[in-house]
């Protein structure tokens, strides 16, 4: 008898255990980046940049296994450089359309002005990125769609065959994420960081 109610207490201590493993891995150990992401703000070389409404508009949705980047411009914008929220000249970002951030199309349409009036008065001329009063629409003009796997906080984006390989820091109890993208302009090493929040 004594055999028998050891057994069993064996057999449900192993089953409890496994059970709270499953539990781990199906809810508590979700990884953070899953759900959808706005872009809230961005950083050249630790200085803030103004971002227009349609800069806004980029979003990163994860799922389990897959992912989808899209990315926005104004119809009606010029070309235009980054201009930080101090609207301090910022000659290296002429050259920045190089940047490898995948919002190369969509997100260097930023405003000179502060962006904060923007949304209160928006009457649609203030998104064109340059300031040439042309007005226009935010659409969306790039669709990424991939897989992603993690280790740590380090995340491999796989779309089209191609990889990259980004690191993604967690911020404010996991509400918020942030990428750093480092390249080299005109022999000048440039940090941009790119800050989204859950929604």
């Amino acid at each position: 008898m004594k055999k028998q109610l050891l057994l069993i207490l064996m057999f449900v201590a192993a089953l409890s255990v496994f059970w709270a493993c499953n539990n781990d891995d199906n809810n508590g150990g979700a990884n953070p980046v899953i759900g959808t992401w706005k872009l809230v703000e961005e950083y050249y070389n630790g200085s803030q940049v103004a971002l227009s409404n349609c800069d806004r508009e980029e979003t990163y949705i994860f799922g389990p296994e897959q992912f989808t980047h899209e990315l926005y411009e104004n119809t009606g914008r010029f070309a235009s450089p980054y201009k930080s929220v101090n609207d301090s000249d910022d000659e290296e970002g002429d050259d920045e359309e190089s940047d490898d951030h995948s919002s190369d199309d969509g997100s260097d349409d930023h405003n000179s002005d502060d962006n904060q009036t923007d949304e209160s008065t928006d009457d649609g001329s203030d998104d064109n990125g340059g300031g040439g009063g042309n007005g226009g629409s935010c659409i969306n003009n790039e669709r990424v769609i991939g897989t992603w796997t993690s280790s740590s906080s380090v995340y491999s984006l796989t779309s089209t065959g191609a990889t990259e390989v980004v690191t993604i820091t967690f911020i404010d109890a996991n509400s918020r994420f942030y990428i750093e993208k480092t390249t080299t302009v005109n022999g000048s090493t440039v940090v941009r960081r790119y800050v989204y929040q859950k929604q």
